[in-house]
């Protein structure tokens, strides 16, 4: 049995106002239905979230969490338990329940709702809580307190615990709200969409259907692992998101994923000719998502393929800085300028890269250029050693960085055109 089946889940549902059912003779004052999940045909019922969790056998479900509005059907909810699987007598709740939504008595309602949790609670066998979260409708005004509220149900800091979102009931708006709340759950919680599920139920009275729209949950996490990507050029999360489909695609990407973060100009070739060599697997076809990240990847290798390493190592300082990482930028920057003094040859030491560099210092004829490019330097060794850990000049500080990353790669750049 795989990881992702044997977690423990959170089931998050929303209720709602409900239809009324034409047949009142049969007592149930909502629309059932019977919904095909994987092949099985559920039970009668007004609610999906019932059918689902019937449908889980090996109950992973163990937690469930309810959402409406204070005009939701919630004495339905107790309806359709007792009559499924009595417990207690529920009159007197179902009326306190009514009463309390006519007299529009919130905190009577929030008051009742605890004992309706005990009721589905032993109708569904797994621990359930009832939530009043939103007024009489959602607006753009307390969308932020509701995305709060939601966050407080999700096992953001439980690694070990997926998330069922089912979409099916409630205000047509809620589907969103819940899939913005999921997005900054995984801010807080990277992950989190990858331990996530979608369900919904379509009602048909020709045969209604239950899915779970895996593609959702899958985009998510493609769209996390691109946004590390784009934001940062560290592509771990992507390749393995790539993994399973695209072995050999996902190993290319990896590689040149560490050349970046370990500074490996010098492999910089090699591994953007093994990623173009893998790029055509992806097969781009306009319809699909692939060939987004095909125009992606393919753009990457064009903006950093040049015979010149100077002007390679150049392009990827340009894109460290357009990401404002101005240190990882500087220090590719000041490599960019090594390659330059040395003619694009590797030297045998640290102290001929230096002689070097001296060296090529003189030869500009602008101060101004000399001033330039000592700076650059001296804020690249900064930056190697921790800022403030080896005495010297105050090249740089936190707010002055993108400054000094400016000039030196004008000065670089101007060097590069010269055909220096």
């Amino acid at each position: 049995m795989s990881k992702a089946l044997t977690l423990k889940k959170t089931l998050v549902s929303s209720v709602g106002v409900g239809r009324k059912n034409t047949d009142q003779s049969a007592g149930v004052t909502y629309e059932t239905t019977r919904y095909m999940i994987n092949g099985a045909l559920s039970s009668p019922t007004p609610f999906f979230v019932s059918a689902w969790l019937a449908h889980d056998t090996e109950r992973t479900i163990d937690r469930v969490e309810l959402v409406g509005s204070p005009q939701s059907s919630w004495s339905a909810l107790l309806e359709h338990a007792h009559l499924a699987a009595p417990v207690s007598d529920p009159t007197a709740l179902w009326v306190a329940l009514e009463e309390a939504q006519a007299s529009d008595d919130l905190s009577a309602l929030k008051a009742h709702l605890t004992a309706l949790d005990a009721h589905l609670s032993a109708y569904w066998g797994r621990a359930v809580r009832c939530h009043v979260m939103f007024d009489q409708s959602i607006t753009p005004e307390n969308t932020e307190g509701l995305i709060s509220d939601l966050l407080s149900l999700f096992p953001l800091y439980e690694p070990k615990r997926g998330l069922v979102i089912d979409t099916t009931h409630g205000f047509r708006t809620l589907p969103l709200i819940v899939l913005s709340a999921a997005q900054v759950g995984e801010g807080f919680s990277p992950g989190l969409t990858t331990r996530m599920e979608l369900i919904y139920g379509e009602y048909s009275k020709g045969g209604s259907q239950g899915y779970n729209f895996t593609p959702i949950q899958e985009n998510l996490t493609l769209a996390r692992a691109l946004s590390q990507f784009e934001d940062t050029l560290d592509a771990t999360l992507l390749a393995e998101r790539l993994a399973p489909d695209f072995p050999k695609l996902a190993d290319a990407l990896m590689r040149l994923s560490d050349t970046f973060n370990l500074n490996l100009y010098s492999h910089l070739n090699e591994r953007l000719s093994q990623l173009r060599n893998q790029l055509h697997l992806l097969k781009p076809d306009p319809h699909s998502l692939m060939s987004h990240l095909h125009a992606a990847l393919a753009r990457l290798v064009r903006e950093l393929s040049d015979d010149d390493i100077a002007r390679q190592i150049y392009q990827l300082a340009r894109l460290r800085a357009a990401r404002e990482q101005y240190g990882a930028a500087l220090f590719a920057l000041a490599e960019a300028g090594v390659a330059l003094a040395c003619g694009g040859e590797t030297l045998e030491s640290y102290e001929a890269v230096k002689v070097a560099t001296d060296r090529f210092r003189e030869s500009l004829r602008d101060r101004r250029d000399r001033e330039v490019w000592r700076d650059l330097f001296q804020a690249r060794n900064r930056v190697a050693h921790g800022g403030g850990f080896v005495e010297q000049n105050a090249v740089f500080t936190d707010l002055n960085i993108h400054l000094l990353y400016e000039r030196a790669e004008e000065l670089v750049r101007r060097l590069l055109e010269r055909g220096r």
